[in-house]
Parts: C-alpha cells; structure tokens; sequence
C-alpha cells in the first residue's frame, strides 16, 4: 500500500463519507488534530498535503469550488528537525 493511500484511508477516514464540495477547514482540522495530538506533527502535515492534494484534484475537475487546507497553513505544529545546534 503506497504511503498517500495510507494517509487516506488509514488516517482520514473521518472524510470519506464527506462529498468534496463539502469539505471544510474545520473537517480537515478535525483529522489532523488527533494526528498531531499523538505527537506525530510530521505525519499530519503530510496528511494535510495529501488532502490538499485530493482537493486540488477534485477543483480542477470541477467537483469542488476551493482547497479547503489553504487555510491551514500555520495551523499544526512544525515538525521538530532533529538538528540540536551547537554551544
């Protein structure tokens, strides 16, 4: 299973049975935030991606009006980059 059907299935579930015109800020924010809550800052950011992308897809086809994750930008936790600098 690829990593972006993962993120999909696995983890946003909450937005599957959402049609995606429907699909707000507040719904995206409502998968990520438990994501984020376990400490995995990383993954939901890759998560909101992933969404941003099925959203882009769906506007370009005209299924949607807008990408509901533009909105969120600066809303989750930025990952920690494992680089401790020196004294």
């Amino acid at each position: 299973m690829s990593k972006a059907r993962w993120l999909l299935i696995d983890l946003a579930k909450g937005l599957a049975d959402k049609p995606v015109h429907e699909v707000a800020p507040k719904d995206v924010l409502a998968v990520l935030r438990p994501v984020e809550a376990k400490g995995n800052h990383e993954t939901a950011r890759r998560l909101r991606s992933t969404i941003g992308r099925v959203l882009r897809f769906a506007v370009a086809n005209g299924w949607a009006e807008r990408d509901a994750t533009t909105d969120l930008r600066g809303a989750l936790t930025a990952p920690m980059s494992g680089i401790v600098p020196q004294s």
